[in-house]
């Protein structure tokens, strides 16, 4: 969504699955062949090549590879998801050593300003700061604007409940953990909960709930 990569926008949310494609890579296996455990490692390899982790990152969780095996692999990510490749080297990187920040999809600036610890974008050999700058950007863009999203959320939640029947309880991650009476369990549901991302930057985007007497015993809500 960040970079209108239309590859990524369906293996993330359409028909494809952007873990098991990175599997596919790094096992050299057909794709239908990607078993779950599988999958787990190329979340893993595809999490760190999304925050711009080259062959020694990759190679942390798939240790089997060689050096130049894990550089193919990028490089392999890199082709497929080319827009979100060029998006974050030729448009995101630039803007960075222009300004010493980038922004989230809501105007958010993060600051990295030891972007300018060495020479100007282009011009002479990177610094160790550069390069870590260069590498948290696009987190501080994608996770800065899910927790934009989060916090937008939890207001239009909050402004809907009445504690005498609902409370949140905590928030993890991208998770809201809501106590709710049992009269109430449909209403907040189908009206607070599964609306709470409306008119928020893409209809690509989806809430999942669920419901259950616990933590640890919670199914998907189907009303």
């Amino acid at each position: 969504m960040v970079s209108d990569d239309e590859v990524w926008k369906n293996d993330v949310t359409g028909a494809g699955d952007a873990y098991k494609e990175a599997a596919a890579f790094a096992f050299q296996i057909p794709f239908d062949e990607v078993d779950k455990e599988q999958r787990q490692i190329g979340k893993r390899m595809a999490m760190a090549w999304l925050n711009r982790a080259r062959g020694a990152g990759i190679r942390r969780s798939a240790t089997w590879l060689t050096k130049e095996e894990a550089e193919d692999w990028c490089e392999s990510m890199d082709k497929r998801y080319s827009r979100l490749t060029d998006w974050h080297r030729n448009e995101l990187v630039p803007e960075l050593y222009k300004k010493g920040y980038v922004e989230t999809m809501f105007g958010r600036r993060c600051w990295l300003r030891h972007v300018w610890e060495g020479p100007p974008f282009g011009k002479g050999h990177r610094t160790r700061e550069q390069t870590k700058a260069e590498m948290e950007c696009v987190p501080m863009v994608v996770q800065g604007t899910a927790a934009d999203l989060l916090k937008l959320a939890l207001v239009r939640v909050h402004n809907q409940l009445d504690p005498t029947w609902a409370t949140i309880v905590s928030c993890v991650h991208d998770e809201l953990n809501l106590l709710v009476r049992n009269d109430k369990v449909a209403f907040v549901c189908n009206d607070v909960l599964t609306p709470m991302l409306d008119g928020l930057l893409s209809p690509l985007l989806g809430v999942e709930v669920s419901t259950g007497p616990n933590w640890s015993d919670l199914n998907d809500w189907e009303g």
